[in-house]
């Protein structure tokens, strides 16, 4: 089974703006790590982007929506840059934030949560 995934850059006012997606190979140990160590949103997105391109299963933020659900909460995996400089991953199936870098390290979920409120934005169903 593919494991999609979803970027996402927020703002101070804790709103989120998408980047892109990826099809396949959204789990935290095949992002590259220095997309999971960024602080910067500009650069998150630069390095996001650039790795949506080089990805054949990526979707750049260019296009429509692409998935049948209507938030990320169902997309296997969503990483947000906050607007604090932390980047957390969200799990739909753990249902929980957890710091990325961490299990791509070999940290186990409990150890890497992070127990952030996230609030995923509708989005617009691909037509």
């Amino acid at each position: 089974m593919r494991t999609k995934a979803d970027f996402y850059v927020e703002n101070d006012k804790n709103e989120l703006s998408w980047v892109g997606s990826l099809y396949d190979n959204g789990e935290p140990w095949n992002i590259p790590a220095e997309i999971l160590i960024q602080v910067n949103p500009v650069m998150f997105e630069e390095l996001t982007l650039d790795h949506l391109r080089k990805n054949k299963s990526a979707i750049a933020w260019e296009d429509r929506w692409p998935w049948e659900w209507p938030t990320s909460e169902s997309t296997d995996y969503t990483y947000i840059l906050c607007a604090d400089g932390n980047l957390i991953a969200y799990s739909s199936e753990e249902k929980t934030a957890f710091d990325p870098l961490m299990i791509a390290q070999g940290e186990d979920m409990h150890n890497a949560r992070n127990f952030k409120i996230v609030v995923f934005p509708k989005m617009r169903k691909n037509a």
